[in-house]
């Protein structure tokens, strides 16, 4: 039964976070003076409290709402405040909009006097995104142990639950950085109808288009239909401007210049001073005497369609049978060319030679100056960056005017003054040649671009339009991704436009020609060229602050440093002892041959046949892997895989006599496999556990989880996993190396990020094994918990907890890399066993090492072995393309030459190197790639398979290939692992039913750079 929450005070939020609470099975309790709110309340389901000090009696959280800081004393200090009737141990929300400050002040004076222990803030509010629209969010921080404790009041009340560990506030401070960016796009957006109205355009249609272009934002998209209706009141203001100047007040105590803002402040102090104390004023009355416009008449004003009008004259558009293109920037590139794509004979010219070789190979034409692209054309597309530029290309020397055809029109595609324009359009009539202009803009960037969503708007005579309306329609689907984005000088340029236009019009801009100021600056700065985001570099100059968009990578030696010291007690004695109590089996299913790479002594099976686990059970051991290969299946196929495994398990164990065993899904490091559908498969079969643990820690590789983010070690550097190479895996590709965040990334949001919860070095090495276990035995049934550590002394600490947390009677299902199985099991490392070690036959035949990854760290190990000991080796290259994407016949083919050249090279005492070839083909989906990966490496297991020299050793790259090679071409069934040829490869000893028992098998992962290593360390001299 989960236990009673308490509210002090109520609000329309308050309400909302009740109705989940009560939902999650919680009890709720509340005190409220307004009775319609405790009515409401009441409906609900929730208890009413006569008094504050009443509410917090029996409360396991008390959640209080505090509107402003002279609450304080009533509800927290008073005589009768809610805390008398709280038990110190519990948990305080603090539901609160003041100020971080009063917040943190609050926190640290409960903690002094003893008060409480466990505080954290909340900012709760309803979004507003279009996938979470309506639902109710909460950001909410404090300390880590605090954290802890509310995670699951806090998960319960909200649909979105935001965590900020570290000091209280951090959701005061988010509510105030979100009305920074509303009350600046709230007078940026009235600033552009404004213009827009002065300039004579509909503002319903100024609104259609913004909304749908690269200037659109929630603020707009969604006040200004308000606005334009009057349904918008000038009492809205007085608020909006009291909010906005605590934000400039705490700017101030930070010494952070908000001139934006600043601006925004003063134009909503202007709006409200033209009100004349009536608060029912429509809004947009008082804009327009602010302004000098009328856009309350204009907005009722006959209105038509753009967008209905364009496909009208686009429906009557002549043909086009040629077209012109100047200008081949990254979006004028994609547009020429989705013409090309379109069927339409395009001339291409730019001064950038380059990229006319690249728009030539897409199919265009191209031409030597802007004359050449113009003759015979029907439409001339122009798309400069500025006014001197679109001057040279038409009426420079060569340029475009003087060889268009009479008749021909001009789309100019081009950010200009509507004054160019005019201009412009006066040139061309007086040419004689009947030349049209269309004035045509893009908005949207070239990444909206790329995804279909370009915005273009045409305006033009009807003859104009006609004349070029086919031409226009085809770019609005752009299929590629031509980055780089807007350059900051590109805004210096715009706003400098709308500047001057401003002027001319006396239509006062405050908040753009200020951001002009702002672009100016970062020009003046020397990032005119950078993208138009280095805008921020700006701030960052003149505050010091450093704004970075992911996380950034960190010197390992600095983290490791800044971490508390190791628990200090070894607990590999308690472990041995605990698994003596425990007597649970632990079946480790390896999704590839590299999950034995910490272990020693424990055997493999490569089939799971009943008989087959019964063998295995009966000998008692402490642990033994069933080899799944499962990482090179579909994820259906995976699915069935691991519950047919799970079901032999539960078969085998009862015929045992109902042994007990704990499985552990051992996957990839850097995070690549089959999640969730492996552990959703193996609860489906084994029973629902109390918690999955997710433990990707591997030393040997360079994997360490830190604050629950996990990271690779590049060098001297952890590197954030997303980050890596690995994310960007066809099959198992990943965004987030937030261990929470890639959860709920992984399950769609089944299970959200805010519902994980995880172990932190901190408890592993001040709290040791006793409190891993009462952590974990706090969980609630069915959580995800994951585990942080960087040494194998945190393994081991949490694997004794685990054990613990198993002899008190839960049970858990592991997702781990290879690290937490020895530590699991109490594995005490031994020296590395070499191939001679095995004490066999010296064979008098060569090696073979088989390659089949394609990832950049496997390419640079092979080209490092064949450059120091290529003349030593024989290389035999197999090509992906015929055996994945060819005939049989040619598959056939290249399968049999590979295996006969081998079996000779072999035969003659050389060691042989068989890889597939380094390009990487990939399908159109995950699947797809699968299938190919499939292909490729079904071709190498019939290359091995059909080798007839015994070889002295086998050396294969992990995954796919070395699972294949060991079940189908050498035919194991089980092995042993003997020990490591090296930290973190593992050697095998082949059983005796496989083709060539007794033979090395040594399997090495493709991440880390130890190919040439083994082979000069290890290989060489077992043959000496």
């Amino acid at each position: 039964m989960a236990g009673v929450v308490g509210f002090v005070g109520l609000d329309r939020l308050s309400l909302d976070m009740a109705a989940l609470l009560l939902r999650a099975g919680y009890r709720v309790q509340a005190f409220e003076v307004q009775k319609l709110l405790m009515g409401e309340f009441l409906k609900l389901g929730g208890t009413e409290c006569i008094s504050l000090m009443e509410t917090g009696k029996g409360v396991a959280a008390l959640i209080v709402l505090i509107s402003h800081a002279d609450q304080i004393n009533d509800v927290i200090f008073g005589h009768d405040d809610a805390l008398k009737g709280l038990q110190k141990d519990k948990v305080i929300i603090l539901h609160s909009t003041i100020l971080p400050s009063y917040i943190q002040n609050l926190e640290k004076k409960l903690r002094e006097d003893g008060l409480a222990t466990s505080v954290v803030d909340a900012y709760v509010y309803k979004a507003t995104s279009d996938n979470l629209n309506g639902k109710v969010v909460v950001m909410s921080s404090g300390r880590s142990d605090a954290i802890s404790k509310a995670r699951p009041f806090l998960s319960a009340m909200c649909e979105k639950l935001y965590i900020f560990e570290g000091e209280t506030g951090a959701g005061s401070k988010i509510k105030l950085v979100t009305e920074l960016l509303e009350g600046i796009h709230l007078m940026a957006a009235v600033e552009a109808i404004s213009l827009g109205v002065h300039a004579g355009i509909h503002p319903w249609i100024i609104y259609d288009i913004i909304s749908n272009a690269a200037g659109n934002s929630w603020v707009f998209k969604n006040y200004i239909p308000q606005l334009l209706r009057g349904s918008v009141k000038c009492h809205f203001l007085n608020p909006f401007i009291l909010n906005l100047g605590i934000v400039l007040d705490m700017a101030k105590s930070l010494t952070f210049p908000l001139p934006l803002l600043a601006t925004a402040h003063q134009q909503l102090v202007l709006g409200s001073s033209h009100g004349n104390g009536d608060d029912n004023t429509p809004l947009v009355q008082i804009w327009d005497q602010v302004y000098g416009v009328n856009t309350a008449d204009a907005a009722n004003t006959e209105l038509y369609s753009p967008e209905q009008l364009a496909s009208q004259i686009i429906a009557k558009s002549k043909t086009v049978n040629r077209v012109g293109f100047i200008g081949l920037g990254a979006m004028g590139f994609g547009m020429a060319t989705h013409l090309v794509k379109s069927n339409f004979c395009v001339l291409g010219y730019d001064v950038y030679r380059p990229t006319l070789i690249r728009f030539e190979s897409a199919g265009g034409l191209i031409g030597t100056s802007p004359a050449d692209v113009s003759k015979d054309v029907d439409v001339l597309v122009v798309m400069v960056t500025n006014e001197a530029q679109a001057e040279s290309v038409l009426y420079g020397d060569l340029g475009a005017v003087s060889a268009l055809p009479s008749g021909a029109s001009i789309i100019l595609s081009s950010t200009v003054s509507p004054a160019f324009v005019s201009q412009l359009e006066r040139r061309l009539q007086n040419e004689g040649k009947d030349l049209k202009l269309v004035d045509a803009p893009v908005s949207g960037g070239v990444k909206r671009a790329s995804m279909g969503e370009l915005t273009i708007m045409a305006a033009g005579s009807d003859d104009a339009l006609k004349s070029s309306g086919l031409v226009l329609s085809v770019p609005h689907m752009l299929d590629n991704d031509y980055t780089p984005y807007s350059a900051l000088d590109i805004f210096v340029k715009d706003l400098g436009i709308v500047a001057r236009e401003c002027s001319t019009r006396k239509v006062p801009l405050h908040i753009s020609t200020m951001a002009h100021q702002l672009f100016l600056a970062g020009s003046a700065a020397g990032w005119g060229r950078q993208d138009d985001a280095g805008v921020v570099k700006v701030y960052e100059t003149l505050t010091g602050v450093k704004v970075e968009g992911k996380l950034p990578a960190l010197k390992k030696e600095v983290v490791l440093q800044s971490i508390p010291p190791e628990w200090p007690v070894d607990p590999i004695n308690d472990i041995h002892r605990l698994n003596q109590k425990n007597s649970k089996t632990l079946v480790v299913l390896d999704d590839d041959p590299t999950g034995t790479q910490t272990v020693h002594d424990v055997e493999v099976l490569t089939e799971w046949s009943v008989e087959s686990l019964v063998e295995q059970f009966r000998k008692k051991p402490i642990c033994f892997f069933i080899l799944t290969n499962s990482r090179s299946l579909s994820s259906e196929k995976a699915t069935a895989l691991i519950k047919d495994i799970c079901s032999s398990l539960l078969t085998a164990a009862k015929s045992v006599g109902n042994i007990d065993y704990t499985v552990v899904l051992r996957g990839d490091s850097t995070l690549r496999g089959h999640f969730p559908e492996e552990p959703d498969a193996a609860v489906s079969v084994i029973g629902q556990v109390d918690a999955w643990i997710l433990c990707p820690f591997f030393l040997q590789g360079g994997r360490y989880t830190i604050e629950d983010i996990h990271y690779v070690a590049d060098s001297d550097w952890l590197v954030p996993a997303g980050d890596t190479e690995f994310a960007k895996d066809a099959a198992f590709g990943y965004k987030s190396s937030n261990l929470r965040e890639w959860v709920e990334e992984k399950t769609a949001g089944r299970i959200p990020a805010s519902s994980v919860a995880s172990i932190s070095i901190q408890l592993l090495r001040q709290g040791g094994p006793d409190a891993v276990c009462e952590h974990l035995c706090s969980l609630e049934k069915g959580s995800t918990c994951i585990v942080n550590a960087v040494s194998e002394r945190d393994m081991a600490v949490f694997a004794a907890g685990m054990i613990q947390a198993e002899l008190k009677g839960k049970s858990f299902l592991c997702r781990s890399a290879a690290s937490f199985v020895s530590a699991r099991i109490g594995i005490i490392p031994k020296a590395r066993i070499l191939p001679k070690d095995l004490g066999k036959k010296k064979e008098r035949s060569g090696g073979l090492i088989v390659v089949g990854s394609y990832v950049p760290k496997t390419t640079k190990q092979v080209e490092e072995l064949q450059s120091q000991y290529g003349h030593m080796l024989k290389s035999i290259e197999v090509s992906v393309h015929k055996v994945a994407m060819k005939s049989l016949e040619e598959r056939e083919e290249e399968i049999n030459r590979t295996a006969e050249m081998a079996s000779v090279f072999l035969a003659a005492h050389k060691d042989t190197l068989i890889m597939s070839s380094r390009e990487l083909i990939t399908g159109k989906t995950a699947s797809e790639s699968l299938e190919i990966n499939f292909k490729v490496s079904s071709a190498l297991v019939e290359v091995v398979r059909r080798i007839t020299t015994r070889p002295c050793y086998i050396l294969a790259k992990g995954g796919i290939t070395s699972s294949d090679l060991a079940t189908k071409a050498l035919e194991a069934k089980r092995a042993k692992v003997v020990g490591q040829a090296l930290a973190g490869i593992p050697l095998w000893e082949l059983g005796s039913e496989s083709r060539h028992p007794g033979v090395p098998y040594i399997v090495f992962p493709g991440k880390f750079l130890v190919l040439f290593h083994l082979f000069q360390q290890i290989l060489l001299k077992a043959k000496l």
